[in-house]
């Protein structure tokens, strides 16, 4: 009896430290997340500024190498000067009248002019709004009686309307320079002096969409049958709801889709990466590795990741990795400003020989620490920078792919770019109003990006929309 007893004991003290341990357990990762996040900023995550107002403001890590030369030279900028223009409006001769020292008469035409000069003064008239009053006038035939009616133009088909002309330049300001509306209506009421109301600002917006229908179905075709392409998806605010914008872009063509949805449903219905075969890059979202097509990750996002690694766990595979991809890259660079396409054979296996030394070794001693214990009953939780070296291991092809072809970009930083606008957009008026909106601003975005890619125009083009003769770019 008293022998049972003392077997229940030991092994109710026994589950009592086991579950103690595993709770002390989970409060250690609970602590190791917390500290993540508190330690997380825009240069080691994918975090904006704009998480950082309460935090200290810490020196940021630098990747770049010095800059040698003295802050105003740089070999990138193109020096220009205000040239004289050959189109003259106005000309003012200006002369002096009498002499200053004898006051004779200068204009007598017995003075010679001995030296001229001639000054640019650059100025813009006042805007101005043009109003044209069509008379619409029917006459009577004095030999037959018949009544003769006027032939009115087709766009003319109200009382009062705007010309097309001022509905080009609201859209251009409001969809490209991005004011809001109620800075917009002032703009128009006190330099122009015209009084435009919200109503017909959105109206205008809903007729160039509707215009600009067929270019989104070829931009389409045509995004399907390129070699490359950039794929990336930003969060917004659609009437108070979580929405999302999804881009899929390269250097010449750029295509915005908003959705509901960040994963499979969108994709599906924006039909370009679901019928898409070939090379595309992304920030490594798992429902882009279920599509049939070449993937290659965004290696800055990368770069991070190990930046928090080394700030935070100070572990060593984590900077030679980050000094390996840097290294490499500017080597890349190098070899490319010298027209070189592609690395040696020899330098090609020393890049796969160094990243397996980096990772395999450093994993193999880390697996020994998380393996499961035999006192434990649960399934240990790896640590993100864990997660992080076998995430660089398995997908090796996809982190290294950029040094093996030398058209694969380094980063994902095109498509970024292309969705900067659309968190402009969100921080001027805060969220769209509605998904209609939405759908308004990601076709004419699509249309203003993919026009300035191909170095058109956007003021013309934007006018074209309105005369129902599109510019349509080089597709």
């Amino acid at each position: 009896m008293y022998k049972n007893l003392l077997k229940n004991s030991k092994q109710k003290l026994a589950d009592e430290i086991i579950k103690l341990r595993k709770k002390d357990k989970e409060q250690e990762d609970k602590i190791k997340d917390l500290e993540w996040k508190l330690n997380t900023n825009m240069t080691n995550s994918g975090n904006s500024s704009s998480t950082e107002r309460f935090k200290k403001k810490k020196k940021v890590a630098n990747l770049r190498t010095t800059w040698k030369k003295p802050k105003w030279w740089q070999p990138w900028h193109k020096w220009s000067n205000l040239n004289r223009s050959e189109n003259v409006d106005e000309k003012v001769d200006l002369i002096p009248e009498n002499c200053e020292k004898c006051w004779m008469d200068l204009l007598n035409g017995l003075s010679k002019i001995v030296r001229s000069v001639t000054r640019q003064v650059i100025n813009i008239n006042k805007l101005k709004t043009k109003v044209t009053d069509y008379e619409i006038k029917d006459i009577k035939c004095y030999n037959c009686w018949f009544i003769n009616k006027a032939q009115v133009p087709e766009w003319i088909t109200k009382q009062v309307q705007y010309w097309h002309e001022l509905k080009a330049f609201t859209s251009y300001m409001y969809n490209y320079q991005m004011p809001s509306y109620n800075i917009l209506q002032n703009f128009f009421k006190e330099v122009v002096w015209l009084e435009i109301s919200q109503t017909s600002l959105c109206n205008f917006n809903k007729s160039w969409y509707e215009n600009l229908e067929t270019f989104e179905e070829q931009l389409k075709q045509v995004l399907i049958k390129q070699d490359l392409l950039h794929a990336d998806e930003t969060w917004v605010r659609v009437n108070w709801d979580n929405n999302w914008i999804h881009v899929n872009s390269n250097e010449n063509f750029t295509f915005l889709f908003p959705h509901k949805n960040r994963g499979r449903k969108a994709i599906e219905e924006m039909w370009i990466l679901n019928n898409f075969k070939w090379n595309c890059v992304t920030d490594g979202l798992q429902t882009y590795l279920k599509y049939h097509f070449f993937h290659y990750l965004c290696n800055v996002h990368h770069l991070r990741e190990l930046t928090w690694v080394i700030e935070n766990e100070k572990k060593k595979w984590a900077k030679q990795f980050l000094y390996f991809l840097m290294k490499y890259k500017k080597l890349k660079d190098e070899l490319i400003s010298k027209g070189i396409n592609s690395f040696e054979k020899n330098i090609s296996d020393e890049i796969h020989i160094q990243h397996k030394n980096i990772l395999s070794e450093w994993k193999f001693e880390y697996t020994k620490i998380y393996k499961r214990k035999k006192w434990q009953r649960w399934k240990i939780k790896k640590d993100k920078w864990l997660n992080l070296l076998e995430r660089l291991e398995n997908n090796k092809s996809s982190v290294l792919w950029f040094l093996d072809d030398f058209s694969i970009p380094f980063d994902n930083n095109l498509a970024e770019r292309d969705l900067r606008m659309v968190k402009t957009r969100t921080k001027i008026s805060g969220c769209f109003r509605s998904d209609e909106w939405v759908e308004w601003f990601c076709r004419f975005r699509s249309y203003i990006s993919t026009m300035k890619k191909q170095s058109k125009d956007i003021y013309p083009a934007i006018q074209s929309i309105f005369k129902w003769d599109l510019l349509l770019p080089s597709f």
